[in-house]
């Protein structure tokens, strides 16, 4: 990730030349979406890109710590999220999201069924676009 840029400099932005490579790359290996990332860039825009909302949760206590046991405390509104993307037919973000659930606790049923589900139906819509 490129963190700065010099407004004087007047080549084509190292970004630009970055993000072709990249695009080039994900065409290639049949990517269907290319995140830019951060930033606003005129380039980006000239590529295609679209601008999108990137809600996350951040649980810290008084003193400004993130404890594990604080985001266990939000795992029913992570899964509620991971579920309604779900059932909107936003896989890659639902798969997501069972996987933070995941990282938080292993074992947990609902984010386990619901990687299992959207998993078989990946699996399924696989096996259509093959026939």
């Amino acid at each position: 990730m490129i963190t700065g840029r010099d407004q004087t400099f007047k080549n084509p932005p190292p970004g630009l030349i970055l993000h072709a490579d990249a695009i080039r790359y994900a065409i290639q290996n049949g990517f269907k979406v290319y995140d830019f990332l951060r930033g606003n860039e005129e380039y980006k825009y000239s590529l295609g890109a679209k601008d999108r909302h990137i809600q996350h949760i951040v649980v810290k206590d008084k003193n400004g710590q993130n404890k594990q046991e604080d985001v266990r405390d939000l795992l029913p509104l992570a899964l509620q999220l991971a579920v309604r993307d779900h059932r909107s037919n936003r896989l890659t973000k639902a798969e997501q999201g069972y996987h933070q659930i995941l990282e938080a606790q292993s074992n947990h049923p609902e984010a386990l069924y619901g990687l299992g589900v959207l998993r078989g139906k990946k699996a399924i819509t696989k096996r259509q676009k093959i026939y």
